[in-house]
């Protein structure tokens, strides 16, 4: 092969997989630092409504409000007197 032709392969070969990385890499591939599902900001925060959780933002779990205490039971009752019992007879 002339070394004309062998750098004409070698530069379409190069312009080949420059074209390929371009396409690989080009995009971002994910939410932006700081947005739901992206990763946390350098200081370990996330945009506004976000919590950084394993260094991804996301949206916190909603959580109820606490439930009212019960009424406080009744008074128990005061127990009657026993019954007097007879006189035995001596025998």
């Amino acid at each position: 092969m002339s070394r004309i032709a062998s750098s004409s392969v070698c530069w379409s070969v190069c312009a080949l997989v420059a074209i390929v990385f371009a396409g690989c890499g080009g995009g971002s591939g994910g939410p932006a630092a700081g947005a739901e599902r992206g990763p946390c900001y350098g200081n370990g925060t996330c945009n506004t409504g976000l919590v950084c959780l394993s260094s991804t933002c996301v949206k916190p779990m909603a959580t109820g409000t606490a439930g009212t205490t019960g009424a406080g039971g009744a008074a128990g009752t005061t127990g009657s007197g026993g019954t007097s019992g007879t006189v035995g007879t001596g025998g």
